[in-house]
Formats: C-alpha cells, sequence, structure tokens
C-alpha cells in the first residue's frame, strides 16, 4: 500500500514541478540537479553509520521531489518566462520520449511465450554480455526485501534514488494486480525499468538546445527542427545499445553530461543553468566513478572561479559569485570522500603508508624526507586493461563528432578571434574532451598499447554528448542566417543517417525492440523455476540462487559441458535474490570450471561446507545435458549428497 501512496505522491509532485518550472529545459536541469545533489546528501550520511533502506529512500524521494516543485515554481515564476513554453519543442521532447516509450511496450506486448505481467528475469537471462545487470539486480533486491543497503561501491546515492523510484513503480503495478507485492518482480524488474527509462527520457537531455530552437541564436539564425530530431535519434539509439552490455550509469551519464554541454551552448534567461548543471556533473562521478578525475578538475576550477568573483564586479555579481561559491564548497564537502577513494581505485595507489626498513624510524630532516619518499606508492593503473565488452566511438562517429565541433566553432565565432565570452560556451567541451583524450595517453601508456576497455567507454561517455549537441549547429553552416532547412541541409541529414545505419548503431538500437527479448516459460526454460511468477507471494528468500549440471548418474555437480550459460545463470539468479556477495564463492566457482574446462567440485567442497547457513540453505536449479530442469536442491543437500572424491 505504501508504494501506491508514494507512487501518486511522486508521479502529482513531478507533474506540479513540470507545469511550474513553464520549461522541459528547466524542468531537466532542475531534475538532474536536485537528484543528484539529494543522492549525494544520502551517500554522505550512508557512510557516516546512516542505515539506508528502501523505507527510508521512499520518503527521501519524497522529500527531493518537494524540493524540485519548490526551485520549478521559484524559478518558473520569474516575470516573462512563461513566453519560454514552446508548443514546437514541447512536440518534439514529449513526443520522441512517447514514441520510445510505446515501441518498447509494444515490443513486451508482442513477446512470444507464456509471461506474467511482471516476468522480467527471462530478458536478463538473453543478454549473456551483460554481467554488469548483476549488481544493479542485488542493489534492487536488497530495496524489495527492504534490507539495509550495502552496494555503494557499484550504486551511488543519486542513483539508488532513481532505483527506488523505479521500485515504487514495479511495487506499485504488483500491488494493483495482486494485492500485494511480488519481492522478485520488484528486485528483476526495477533494473528493466531504470534501463529503459534512460532511453525514454535521453531527448530530455538535449532540452536546452531543442528549446533554442524556437529562439534566435547567435548569428540571427534558428536552429531548425529536423537537426534537433536527429540529434535526439542518435542520443536516444546510443542509449539504447548500451543495454545490450547493462550499463545503466553510463546511460545516465551521457544525459549527464549532454545536459552540461548544452546548458553552456543554450542558456535559459535568469537561470543558473550552467551552475546547476556543472554541479550536478561533479556529482555525477558517484554514479560513474570513472569521471572521478574530471569532477574534481570541474569542482576545483568553480572554487577558484567564483571565490575570486567574491572580491570583483559589482554587488550583484558578488552576491551571485557568494551563492555559487557556498553550493561548490558544500558539494565539494559531501564528495571529497568519495572522490579520493574513487581516483586512489582507478589509479592503484595503495593508501597505506610504507614502514621504514627494519623497522628503524628514522629521524631528523633528512630522515623525513626519506620516509616520505618510500611512502610513495606509484600507480599502477589496473583498470585500463580489464577484460569486458563496451561500446565504443567508431572512427566514423569520432569523424561526425570532430566535424561538428568545427562547424559549431564556425557559427558560434566564425572569422571573430575567441575571447572570455567566447570562449565560455565551449568549457565543457573543452573539459570533457581534453579529460577524454588524456585518459586515451595514459591507457597506451599505462597497458603498452590501446585503445583498452576504460579509454574506450570514457570516450563514448563524451564524444557522444559532444557529438549530439553540436551537431545541430554544425548543420547551420549550410543556411547561416536562415531559419529554413534547404536542399543541402536535407541531403546532409540524410546522408548521416545512412551512415549510422550503416555503421550500425541504429540497427543495433532497434534490435532491442525485438519481443523474443522477453522469452517466455513455454517449455520451461532452464531459468524458469526462477522467473516472476503471476502471484503477490514470491519472495527473494524462495528464489534459487543459481545454476548447476546434474544428469542423472552424475557424480558431482558441475557447470560443464556449457560453463557460460551456467555461470551468467548463476550470477545474474545471486544478484536477483540479493545474495551476490554470499554466493561470491559459487559464482567463482563456474567461472574457473568454464575458464579451465574441468570440474572442480572436490576442490571446493571445503570451502562450500564453510559458506553460511543462509545460503546452504538456499536451492539450485539442477539441469541435464539438454539444459532441461530436473529439480531443485540446496547447497547443503548436495555437499551431503556429493562428498569430494578421493584424490
Amino acid at each position: 500500500m505504501s508504494n501506491l501512496i508514494f507512487g501518486i505522491g511522486l508521479i502529482g509532485i513531478l507533474a506540479v514541478a513540470i507545469i511550474a518550472s513553464r520549461s522541459l529545459a528547466r524542468f531537466a536541469i532542475l531534475t538532474l540537479f536536485t537528484v543528484m545533489v539529494s543522492g549525494a546528501i544520502l551517500q554522505f550520511f550512508s557512510s557516516h553509520s546512516l542505515d539506508v533502506t528502501f523505507g527510508l529512500t521512499q520518503w527521501w524521494l519524497l522529500v527531493t521531489g518537494l524540493v524540485l516543485a519548490l526551485l520549478s515554481i521559484y524559478y518558473g515564476r520569474a516575470r516573462g518566462q512563461a513566453a519560454l513554453w514552446s508548443r514546437a519543442s514541447n512536440t518534439v521532447l514529449i513526443g520522441s520520449s512517447a514514441l520510445i516509450a510505446v515501441a518498447f511496450f509494444t515490443s513486451r506486448l508482442l513477446a512470444p511465450g507464456e509471461l506474467a505481467p511482471l516476468s522480467s528475469v527471462g530478458y536478463f537471462v538473453q543478454k549473456v554480455a551483460a554481467e554488469d545487470n548483476a549488481k544493479w539486480l542485488n542493489a534492487t533486491s536488497q530495496l524489495a526485501d527492504a534490507s539495509v543497503i550495502d552496494t555503494w561501491a557499484n550504486v551511488g546515492g543519486p542513483m539508488l534514488l532513481i532505483m527506488s523510484f523505479a521500485g515504487i513503480m514495479i511495487g506499485t503495478v504488483s500491488f494493483l494486480l495482486y494485492g500485494s507485492v511480488n519481492e522478485v518482480a520488484v528486485s528483476a524488474g526495477s533494473v528493466i525499468f531504470v534501463q529503459i527509462f534512460f532511453v525514454v527520457i535521453a531527448p530530455f537531455a538535449l532540452a536546452p538546445i531543442v528549446e533554442r530552437t524556437y529562439r534566435k541564436i547567435a548569428g540571427g539564425a534558428q536552429l531548425p527542427m529536423l537537426y534537433s530530431l536527429l540529434s535526439i535519434a542518435i542520443i536516444s539509439a546510443s542509449n539504447a545499445v548500451l543495454l545490450t552490455y547493462g550499463h545503466i550509469t553510463l546511460q545516465f551519464t551521457i544525459i549527464a553530461i549532454t545536459l552540461w554541454i548544452g546548458a553552456f551552448l543554450a542558456p535559459i534567461s535568469r537561470f543558473p543553468a550552467r551552475l546547476f548543471t556543472t554541479l550536478a556533473v561533479v556529482a555525477a562521478s558517484m554514479v560513474w566513478f570513472p569521471l572521478a578525475g574530471l569532477s574534481l578538475v570541474i569542482l576545483l576550477g568553480a572554487l577558484v572561479y567564483f571565490g575570486r568573483g567574491l572580491f570583483s564586479g559589482p554587488r550583484e555579481s558578488r552576491k551571485n559569485s557568494a551563492i555559487s561559491f557556498t553550493l561548490s564548497l558544500i558539494l565539494g564537502a559531501l564528495t571529497i570522500e568519495f572522490l579520493n577513494s574513487a581516483l586512489r581505485y582507478s589509479l592503484g595507489v595503495d593508501s597505506a603508508s610504507a614502514a621504514p626498513i627494519g623497522g628503524e624510524s628514522d629521524t631528523g630532516f633528512a630522515g623525513g624526507i626519506s620516509t616520505a619518499v618510500r611512502t610513495i606508492t606509484a600507480p599502477t593503473l589496473p583498470l585500463f586493461d580489464d577484460p569486458g565488452g563496451t561500446e565504443q566511438i567508431t572512427t566514423l562517429l569520432l569523424v561526425l563528432t570532430l566535424v561538428s565541433i568545427l562547424g559549431l566553432v564556425w557559427v558560434r565565432v566564425g572569422r571573430n578571434t575567441f575571447t572570455r565570452g567566447r570562449l565560455k560556451p565551449f568549457i565543457p567541451i573543452v573539459l570533457s574532451g581534453g579529460y577524454a583524450l588524456a585518459i586515451a595517453f595514459t591507457d597506451f601508456w599505462a597497458v603498452g598499447d590501446g585503445p583498452n576497455y576504460g579509454s574506450l567507454k570514457i570516450s563514448f561517455a563524451v564524444f557522444l554528448p559532444i557529438l549530439v549537441c553540436s551537431l545541430p549547429f554544425a548543420l547551420m553552416t549550410f543556411h547561416r542566417g536562415s531559419a529554413k532547412v534547404n536542399g543541402l541541409g536535407v541531403g546532409a541529414v540524410a546522408l548521416i543517417v545512412i551512415m549510422l545505419t550503416l555503421d550500425t548503431l541504429f540497427p543495433r538500437a532497434v534490435l532491442q525492440l525485438k519481443p523474443t527479448n522477453w522469452p517466455g516459460v513455454s517449455g520451461s526454460p532452464y531459468w524458469y523455476p526462477a522467473e516472476v511468477r503471476d502471484t503477490g507471494d514470491q519472495t527473494l528468500a524462495s528464489n534459487p540462487i543459481g545454476c548447476v549440471f546434474l544428469p542423472r548418474g552424475a557424480i558431482a555437480p558441475t557447470g560443464l559441458p556449457q560453463g557460460q550459460l551456467i555461470y551468467t545463470c548463476t550470477r545474474l539468479l545471486a544478484g536477483v535474490a540479493g545474495v551476490e556477495t554470499l554466493a561470491a564463492p559459487i559464482v567463482k566457482w563456474e567461472l574457473d570450471e568454464w575458464l579451465q574446462n574441468r570440474t572442480m567440485w572436490s576442490e571446493v567442497h571445503p570451502q562450500f561446507s564453510a559458506l553460511s547457513p543462509e545460503i546452504q540453505r538456499r536451492n539450485l536449479i539442477l539441469l541435464d545435458n539438454d539444459r532441461q530442469v530436473v529439480g531443485l536442491e540446496s547447497l547443503g543437500i548436495l555437499l551431503n549428497r556429493f562428498p569430494p572424491l578421493e584424490p
């Protein structure tokens, strides 16, 4: 019942905020800012002994929504702001999001086989490459069973709030269908909700630029709707293809950086869009830690810039600088501990100080220098050669991005020289682009070749937003000074669509809409005992936590002969059930069997026998060699039935 009450309340508050803001761009920026700051505060308190549960995040979300509504009312009531509403811009943004939402909903309705209304486990089983889904499932499972959240290493405060919103929505649907909450549906469905939600709202990341379409810009021209629609198609497709890998945090990061760049290129009158998006990007590293270096640079730059403004300029300017400096300082206090931890982890720097050789202390000035030198730990940069699949900026996308930047500079600056005022709109592009280039050089230095996983992922997160924000301006080079799209403009758009289709971006995005992405349980597929059932009393504790092969006559459970399938199954189901950490030895056993292609039950039996009773009581799905389910058995019973073989 609480989910229903909170769900109605949050939707009502969001409706008030949208109407009161009088601008979808302002609403998008305020939403990003409030969620990021509120999430940063939540994570800060959680690291200082606050137990965070789903019940707490529900109330936290409600307060966050009220703050958003108040800010929307405050900034939306300014004189003359009503003129910002544009039927055309609203149609583009809302229509694009609605079209994407309808496409996903239709795909779900057309899914083959028998599916309960909230079935979702099979969706994850089909995405073998999306190993990150297990982390998100583990977080949402803790929301589903109202346990204390302990997954902060994977899910930052802002993302936890978004997942909590998804949990409220799925819980509300479950309550309306069954009169109670299906915990497995909340655990699995919340992750799918967030993933698709980020695709649906991706067009709003371009709201500042789309609304700028219908107002004058530098050079006396206007951005045509066609160009904005092209950028919307690109960012939506890019967020959709990330579903293949389950990169939720990357989806969110792309939206945040796009809003940041757009706010600088198309600022909103009498609204601190640049300040709010800048601070939001600082906090975005709590969602996606590879941004920690960029966030630290932005934070320090903001403190220096606004700090100087405290002592120069007219009184009103000093007042604004004081407010901005204070907000930056508060956000710095909330995030600095996380930034330090994230940077140390990324660099592979040990935080422990080295002890003096031989255990003897050095004294004096020279001794102090000697001790200090020994405590310096060289960065090992362990993350750059991490294995894993990720989306990447192809050569075609990179060339298109660079050409778009040149076109943007030509439209905004032309033959004029760069002054401080003309440079300001390009600050996010310079900082984020420079960060991506620095990471690329570091990648080659750390690994010896490249590009590798780390730089590929960061390049995608940075250059994609730069592309979609600069492209509409760049296309204006074909008809500068005119609001009408000429033949060259139409031809350029058509050519870009053809190139991105041949480059497979658009086709791979459409693949996410295939109804077969939602497999049913007809024919009893191997995961069906863990699938969401058409009931309201399915608890996480009753769900299986993994799969093993155990055909008739087998001498021991194993992950072979299909090691990858069994490993993926267990990794996902352990996440759904909220026991990712406790079940880690089981997941590692199946991974080792898969990679080494040999049975290892006798080797892991002593370790499994020492696992907690909670894990030993949980069931595993037993499969024969044809992947047919032959039963369910607890780990403890399997340990008793199959003792280690004599060497």
